[in-house]
């Protein structure tokens, strides 16, 4: 039961995330499933949970994918929020100005021309809101969200009132009865992320202010888009493992991490001549953290240029040797006390994964080698 309830806060939080993309773009919301899992990542979500809620929603036809392979909640199926859902929400973002005005609006139509020929263009009720001091996205949103409550159709880009739903009560109204107000504390914190996703397809950013989620985006740049899906495998393991409760997971994570980054840069880099052409063979089996991080310091212009990043990755390297008992017998014998491994290296080790990727791309916006 408690993981069936668990299940439903993940789907909630999908069509959340979805609703969300309509306050940024109310006339083509939706999200691709990486900017799903990066939206629901950023708030504690598990890969694998969030790929099973798309599937289940999608099995149950509450969301749909269309042609530009963005998920888009199914207007047929869906109708949760605003006067359909029968609740206020707190700090809900929609002006309810604008969203009482399209349904007035076609409400006067109706008694002009009747309800048959009460439609009209998309363009042309917001132009007429627009003229009542109403902003355009204000208009637009609420035009989106209620198409999605069935409060308006929407064809052909032709609004029209369904049968039934002119008598029903306006936002206004809802939110000027005694019912108490509710919080929701994920659409919350899932609205100005989704906001910043949308942002970053246009603005030259990449896909995730994450750097180590971003570095997956310069994959095929570098030659190794048969990566991706052990890049991000590995990178949302790596997010599961709490410092403080599996040091020693969270250690060889971030350690595979920055050995595979700089294994995967190191190709581009020699070829450019530009950064790790010496002390690596040439044949990559052969490649160990220790000496990727000594080659990625050199060069005309070197991956790695700040000491302190040098010596942080090195002593990740060392710290990763506490699972290697041989090398502990080698080093302590058979009297010396053998120390664990600490939360304070695990959360070093984390903290100088991100920092080593930042300076990975960095190094590449610099040098003009991969797009975003």
């Amino acid at each position: 039961m408690e993981a069936h309830c668990h299940m439903d806060k993940v789907q909630t939080a999908v069509m959340e995330a979805l609703e969300a993309s309509v306050f940024k773009m109310p006339l083509a919301p939706g999200l691709s499933e990486d900017e799903i899992i990066h939206v629901l990542t950023r708030i504690d979500f598990k890969l694998g949970e969030i790929k099973d809620a798309i599937a289940m929603l999608w099995n149950e036809q509450r969301i749909q994918r269309l042609n530009n392979d963005l998920w888009h909640i199914n207007v047929a199926e869906y109708a949760f929020f605003l006067m359909m859902s029968g609740r206020k929400y707190e700090n809900y973002p929609a002006n309810p100005v604008a969203v009482d005005f399209p349904v007035k609006y076609l409400r006067e139509l109706q008694r002009e021309v009747g309800r048959n020929n009460a439609k009209v263009q998309r363009n042309v009720l917001v132009a007429e809101g627009m003229r009542l001091k109403m902003s355009e996205n204000d208009l637009e949103v609420a035009i989106t969200l209620l198409s999605y409550c069935r409060v308006l159709n929407i064809e052909n880009d032709l609004v029209s009132l369904p049968d039934g739903k002119d008598w029903a009560p306006l936002y206004s109204e809802y939110l000027g009865n005694s019912h108490p107000f509710f919080p929701r504390p994920v659409f919350d914190k899932v609205l100005p992320i989704v906001a910043d996703v949308i942002d970053r397809r246009t603005d030259g950013r990449r896909p995730s202010s994450d750097s180590l989620e971003a570095f997956s985006s310069i994959l095929k740049g570098l030659g190794f888009a048969n990566f991706s899906v052990w890049w991000l495998s590995t990178y949302h393991e790596y997010l599961s493992n709490n410092p403080l409760n599996s040091p020693k997971s969270s250690l060889v994570l971030a350690a595979a991490l920055c050995e595979g980054m700089l294994s995967l840069v190191a190709e581009l880099a020699r070829s450019k001549d530009l950064s790790m052409a010496k002390g690596l063979d040439d044949d990559p089996k052969n490649w160990k953290l220790a000496k990727l991080v000594e080659a990625a310091c050199s060069g005309q212009h070197p991956i790695i240029s700040n000491p302190n990043l040098r010596a942080g990755l090195l002593d990740l390297n060392r710290n990763r040797q506490s699972i290697h008992v041989g090398a502990l017998i080698g080093q302590y014998g058979k009297t010396s006390l053998v120390p664990d491994v600490w939360n304070e290296d695990a959360r070093l080790a984390k903290e100088n994964a991100h920092l080593l990727a930042r300076s990975i791309l960095d190094w590449a916006d610099t040098n003009h080698l991969v797009g975003p």
